[in-house]
Formats: C-alpha cells, structure tokens, sequence
C-alpha cells in the first residue's frame, strides 16, 4: 500500500483539469471531499481502495489494487446542457486515467439528478487497477 499515489494523482488529475479549463464558458472545480457550498461544475476525486493484494519474494515485490472515483456535477451554463458539460468533463478523465496513467474505467453511471428542480447532472467514473510498488512509478 502507497499512500503516496493518491496525492500525486490527485495534483496530475488537477493539472489536467487546469488545462481543460482554458478558453471554456465554464471553469471546473477538483477537490476531494464535497465542499458545503459547492461551485459547478465540479469533479469530486475519492480513493476507494488502495490496499495490499499480493506479495512475492518475501517483500520484495507487492502488488495492490488501486481504486478511484470520480463524481462529476454539472449545471447548464450558457447554452450547454448539464448532461454535455458533464460529459466533455468525463471524457478529460477517462482520457487521462487510461491513456496517462493506465487505469482501467470500470464502471461508468449517470445518477440521479440532484438540485430542487433536478438541474444538477451527476456521474460516477470508477477506476482501478493492479499496481507493483516495487517496480512502477505512479506519474
């Protein structure tokens, strides 16, 4: 277990979440834990697992599973429906957790709108996958 990967990841998922930002109608927030009046849209980052799987060769070599979610809410900002916003945020993720980092998406699921008259789009992104502390680098 490497406690260390969250925060390096959370900075590089931040960073290309700054970039995304650039020239949009809309600036997206990062942080990992709901704030209590949050600004849309808005990309909550959670860790849900990270924990030894297997260890070879005394502990020479530990393999753990890695887990991450993303919650992405979104609002309807000039013109751009809730679902679009939270969409073209979703792809920056996916793009960067697979292509960047190598985590596999597994699980992709639009939930129940939010807000007194449901304008609040939300979707989960999970991802996870095997990781060999002794032998990887973590961005």
């Amino acid at each position: 277990m490497d406690i260390t990967v969250y925060d390096k990841l959370y900075e590089a998922v931040e960073r290309a979440i700054t970039d995304f930002n650039v020239g949009r109608e809309y600036k997206v927030t990062i942080t990992t834990v709901s704030p209590q009046t949050p600004k849309y849209p808005l990309v909550v980052f959670e860790e849900i697992t990270n924990q030894p799987r297997t260890r070879y060769y005394g502990s020479r070599e530990q393999i753990s599973t890695l887990g991450y979610r993303f919650n992405i809410f979104a609002k309807a900002v000039k013109g751009k429906t809730n679902q679009t916003i939270c969409r073209e945020i979703m792809q920056v993720i996916v793009d960067f957790m697979q292509k960047k980092i190598g985590l596999n998406l597994i699980s992709n699921n639009p939930l129940p709108r939010e807000g007194t008259n449901g304008e609040i789009f939300r979707q989960a992104v999970v991802f996870q996958r095997p990781y060999n502390e002794n032998r990887e680098k973590f961005y």
